[in-house]
C-alpha cells in the first residue's frame, strides 16, 4: 500500500536528520530530546501494527482465492478494515515525523511535507472513509454492511 510506504519514507527521512541538525534555539539535537524519542517509537509501532494488519488480511483472502474458493464476507470485511486502518495510520505517522522535524519539515522543498501530503491523498479515496468503520461494525456486531460495502 502506497500509504504504509510513504509513511516509512517519512520516518526513515527524520531518522536521518535527528542526530546532524542543530537547532537555531539551542535545544538539544531531535535524536537526544526525550519526548522526540518517545513520539518516534510510538509511530514505528503503529505503523508495523497497521502494516502487519494489512498484510494479515490480504494473505487470508489470497488463501482462499489460492483455494478456488470465494472469499467469504468476514474476511473481505477485514480487508477493507485493515486497508482503511492502514492509511490512516500511515498518515498520522507522517504526519508525526513532520511535526517532529520542526519548521524545516513544512518548507514546500522538505521530503517531510511531501509525504505528509502524499500520505493524506490516500486517505481520500472513497474506500478508505469513516463509512469504512460503520461497516465493519455493523458486520462484527452481526448486522448487513451498507450496499456497495462487500
Amino acid at each position: 500500500m502506497v500509504g504504509l510506504g510513504v509513511a516509512r519514507a517519512a520516518l526513515d527521512e527524520l531518522s536521518g536528520m535527528a542526530s546532524g541538525r542543530i537547532s537555531v534555539t539551542g535545544a538539544p539535537a531531535l535524536a537526544d530530546r526525550p519526548l522526540a524519542q518517545v513520539e518516534i517509537a510510538k509511530a514505528e509501532a503503529a505503523l508495523r501494527s497497521a502494516r502487519a494488519f494489512f498484510y494479515e488480511s490480504i494473505e487470508q483472502a489470497w488463501g482462499h482465492v489460492l483455494a478456488g474458493d470465494a472469499v467469504p464476507a468476514q474476511v473481505t470485511n477485514l480487508l477493507r478494515l485493515s486497508s482503511t486502518h492502514a492509511t490512516r495510520v500511515a498518515a498520522d505517522v507522517a504526519r508525526t515525523a513532520q511535526m517532529l522535524s520542526g519548521m524545516s519539515g513544512v518548507c514546500n522543498d522538505s521530503p517531510l511535507a511531501r509525504c505528509v501530503n502524499d500520505a493524506q491523498v490516500v486517505t481520500q479515496h472513497a474506500f478508505m472513509g469513516d463509512v469504512t468503520y460503520q461497516n465493519a461494525g455493523a458486520m462484527f456486531f452481526g448486522k448487513p454492511p451498507l450496499p456497495g460495502y462487500l
